[in-house]
Parts: structure tokens; C-alpha cells; sequence
């Protein structure tokens, strides 16, 4: 059974309708979907770019990613926060404080970001639906729609949170005290999500705004004009 409701089959018909109406709802479907599509790309370059955090300056500088620090030194190059958070506790407390709020922060995302891509993914299907003449007129549809955007959010805030990232040129200080956490600073990553974030809300915004119009026009046996 379709959990998003049985799809209606529009025939070609009504030829009385304006038709440049038509085509402005089919090229706002376009619009969404490209801003969906946009939000996935951000969103899965967000998962996979190197640069999430740095700290430190000069020989204390260092590198990761959402989940391990590539651009670290000695014996922690490579290795994963959690990694790092167990070798650090107990000689290192501040090391130890500070990479398993990463691994925490990243564990999150990772969890957070699978149900807005899965989202996202529904959201494609409903509007490239819509653009083979199929409607969806169901409560979950909307319901998913609104709730895609607030998943990047939630994600965003809970790894800022958790990870005590900070946007200032505090998190540059040479962390030469060990026994007590330092500030990270935020860098690709989250600007990634950010972009991802306003993509998916633009598309939600655009979704509701035609929601009238398309139910009005499937309602009526309207079917977009083919740009062809």
C-alpha cells in the first residue's frame, strides 16, 4: 500500500483553461524539485568535505572531519574522535572533553542527516509525481514537507551544541593546556549544512505557496503543458 495515498490519473482534457497558467505551475514544480536537489547536494557535501573544525595555530594547528582528524599530527593523524577521545582521557582530559563532543556532535549529524536526505528523497518522488500528471492529496504529504527543513536545522543546532564549536578567532589560540577543553572552530561543514538549509526551506516555501493552485488544477483535470 502507497503510505502517501492511491495517485490520481489525469487525463488530457479542458482545453478552456489558460495555458500560461499551466505552465507557470509546471516550471514552479521545476523550480522545487531543482531546489531539492540542491538541498541533497549540500547536504551529502557536507557529509564527505575534510573540513568541518580546525583549532590551534602553527605547530598546534589541526584539521577534521565530521567524524576523524585528518589534518592532525603524530599519532592522531587519521584517527576517528572517538579514537582520540579514548587515547586522551586520563593524560589529556582537555583533548578528551574536546573530541568526544566532536564524535557525539558527529554521531548526531550523521543520524539526523539520513532522515532529512530519506525526506528529501520522498519530496522528489511527490514533485516529479506531480510533474507526470499524478497528485498526492494526503496529510502526510504536507506533514513531510514542512518537517524536511526542521531535520538540517535540528541537526545543525544539536552539532553546535554538542561539539562546542564557535564561529571567532578564539578557537586559534594554541591549545598548550591539555587538562582543559578548547574552543573548535566551525568551518566547510556547517556552512554546507546552512546552504542545505535554506535550499530545503526555499522548497518547502515554494510547495506550499502552489499548494492551492495545483490541487485546484488536478481537481479541475488540469495537467501542465508540455515544454517541449
Amino acid at each position: 500500500m502507497d503510505i502517501l495515498g492511491s495517485p490520481i490519473e489525469i487525463s488530457d482534457s479542458d482545453q478552456t483553461v489558460n495555458r500560461i497558467c499551466k505552465l507557470k505551475l509546471h516550471y514552479w514544480r521545476k523550480g522545487i524539485l531543482f531546489l531539492d536537489v540542491l538541498a541533497m547536494i549540500f547536504c551529502i557535501s557536507s557529509f564527505i568535505t575534510p573540513r568541518w573544525v580546525e583549532q590551534g595555530k602553527t605547530e598546534n594547528f589541526w584539521r577534521g572531519s565530521l567524524m576523524k582528524c585528518g589534518g592532525c599530527n603524530g599519532k592522531f593523524e587519521g584517527a576517528s574522535y572517538k579514537q582520540i577521545s579514548e587515547w586522551s582521557c586520563g593524560d589529556m582530559d582537555g583533548y578528551c572533553e574536546t573530541f568526544d563532543g566532536l564524535y557525539k556532535a558527529g554521531i548526531a549529524v550523521l543520524l539526523i542527516q539520513s532522515m532529512f536526505l530519506l525526506l528529501l528523497v520522498v519530496g522528489i518522488y511527490i514533485i516529479v509525481c506531480e510533474l507526470v500528471n499524478k497528485h498526492y492529496e494526503n496529510k502526510l504529504v504536507f506533514v513531510t514537507t514542512l518537517i524536511t527543513p526542521l531535520c538540517e536545522i535540528i541537526a545543525l543546532i544539536t552539532w553546535i551544541l554538542t561539539s562546542g564549536a564557535k564561529m571567532n578567532n578564539e578557537c586559534y589560540s594554541n591549545a598548550t593546556n591539555m587538562e582543559k577543553a578548547h574552543n573548535v572552530c566551525a568551518t566547510h561543514g556547517p556552512i554546507l549544512m546552512i546552504m542545505s538549509i535554506l535550499m530545503s526551506i526555499c522548497a518547502t516555501i515554494l510547495f506550499i505557496f502552489i499548494r492551492p493552485a495545483t490541487k485546484k488544477a488536478f481537481k479541475n483535470k488540469i495537467i501542465p503543458v508540455d515544454d517541449r
